[in-house]
């Protein structure tokens, strides 16, 4: 076989091989999503942060704390101070107020279907007269009965000289006596308050008996020269004025919730980068200062609720008397 032998050159003698550029490399950054992926710590937010943002959210419960407590306050005065009024009779005008109350036709109607009730009530009342009589006579002969065998025990015991227990048929009797005894003093009790009742509603119920016409009569009127409109407009308008403080504040307290939930610094804190806690008390404070505008339209409304109450007070002290007209009638 043939072996194929070539002399090994020299190196210096060997040409150098030239590089050649096939393909052109392009720049990217080692952070961009489209080459390196989403960063899997993306999510991922320091402790400090946590911290951080958990100061202030305790700032922020703070001031909801401060205005919640404010607002119960202030409601619980204006409850107060609403409670002590007179304002059901505020819109009733003289028709109304003339009017027969329907309470009262109600009970004629029923008075006038039972045309017995006033005589049967006061038969009911009869009766129960008599059953007392009898019941108190009756407690007076075992009054008199128990005494009598008390007195003959004594003297059997006196001429015997001899001391026995007392029979138990005798003692029994005398437990069931005091038992219907002190029934029978809470029934007249009752009694006496029923017959006082009585003595005071007789004659309301008799006149409820009669027609309605009647009734109408007897019934006091409002004069017809009280402009009650005219009295009362001035009272509205200021009560009108109070439940808008009232909308109005229960409004801004909600929106300050919502902004105050809805308020997270926590990338500003993480840009931040920690720092120092004067640093981070200066970031809290002007972030803070995003609900000033609102903390103020209710410190605004706090403040306004002395002036409306006094304002409501001046007023209705003017149409007190006839509010009170209007109550009796």
């Amino acid at each position: 076989e043939f072996i194929y032998h070539e002399a090994v050159p020299e190196l210096s003698t060997i040409a150098a091989v030239q590089g050649a550029n096939l393909v052109n490399g392009i720049g990217f950054q080692v952070t961009d999503e489209e080459y390196a992926g989403a960063d899997i710590f993306a999510r991922l937010v320091p402790m400090k942060a946590h911290e951080a943002s958990s100061m202030y959210s305790e700032e922020k419960a703070k001031l909801l704390r401060k205005y919640g407590a404010l607002l119960e306050e202030k409601d619980a005065q204006l409850e107060s101070y609403m409670s002590s009024l007179t304002l059901d009779n505020l819109n009733i005008n003289e028709e109304q107020a003339n009017k027969l109350p329907q309470g009262i036709v109600d009970r004629c109607a029923a008075l006038h279907a039972n045309k017995t009730a006033i005589s049967d009530l006061i038969e009911a009342m009869s009766q129960l007269a008599e059953i007392t009589t009898d019941v108190e006579s009756n407690l007076g002969e075992l009054t008199h009965m128990l005494e009598e065998e008390a007195r003959a025990e004594r003297e059997f015991q006196a001429a015997s000289g001899v001391q026995r227990t007392p029979n138990a048929h005798i003692t029994e009797l005398t437990r069931e006596f005091q038992k219907y005894s002190e029934a029978h003093a809470r029934a007249g009790e009752s009694n006496n308050t029923l017959r006082k009742a009585m003595s005071l509603h007789v004659n309301n119920l008799k006149i409820l008996a009669r027609p309605l016409q009647e009734i109408q009569q007897l019934m006091p009127k409002l004069s017809s020269e009280l402009n009650t409109a005219e009295i009362f407009k001035d009272v509205k308008l200021v009560l009108n004025k109070v439940n808008e403080m009232k909308a109005q504040r229960a409004q801004f307290h909600a929106d300050l919730r919502i902004a105050i939930n809805e308020d997270d610094i926590t990338g500003k804190v993480i840009a931040h980068g920690g720092g120092r806690q004067e640093g981070l008390q200066a970031l809290f404070v002007a972030e803070m200062a995003k609900h000033e505008r609102i903390t103020q339209l209710l410190d605004q409304n706090l403040l306004a609720q002395q002036n409306i109450l006094q304002a409501l007070t001046e007023n209705y002290a003017k149409a007190a008397p006839v509010l009170k007209t209007l109550q009796d009638v």
